[in-house]
């Protein structure tokens, strides 16, 4: 049982401890080819572009459709006001640890109101 346990603190340590150069990777602009493909399930680029998509697009007031032209569509939708597109997750096998968003809220006009990360 002991052993058990020491390698399972092994191998939540090395797990917490491996360096994916994901930090280190510079923001990039956005480009909606890249903002698409996946890799391994994950999304390669949309970490480095999401600073550039809220920092230089202008977001309230645009419409639900322009969204989706710009961004394809979400990946989940909450209540008809959220569109979540998945940026960023880290997790262990399955199991999804830490998931970052890009957050669209919609008024109910289907207007942009506000993007943020999350």
């Amino acid at each position: 049982m002991q052993i058990i346990k020491l390698l399972l603190v092994l191998l939540l340590f090395c797990t917490a401890c491996s360096n994916n150069n994901e930090a280190s990777k510079p923001d990039i602009k956005f480009e909606r080819a890249k903002w698409d493909i996946k890799e391994d399930g994950r999304y390669t680029y949309r970490k480095q572009m999401v600073n550039d998509l809220l920092n230089n697009y202008k977001w309230p007031g645009l419409k639900k459709d322009s969204v989706i032209k710009l961004l394809g569509e979400p990946d989940e939708i909450e209540d008809n006001i959220f569109m979540l597109y998945n940026v960023n997750q880290n997790g262990f096998g399955f199991f999804p640890l830490s998931t970052k968003e890009l957050v669209i809220e919609l008024t109910a006009d289907s207007t942009v109101k506000l993007a943020r990360k999350n």
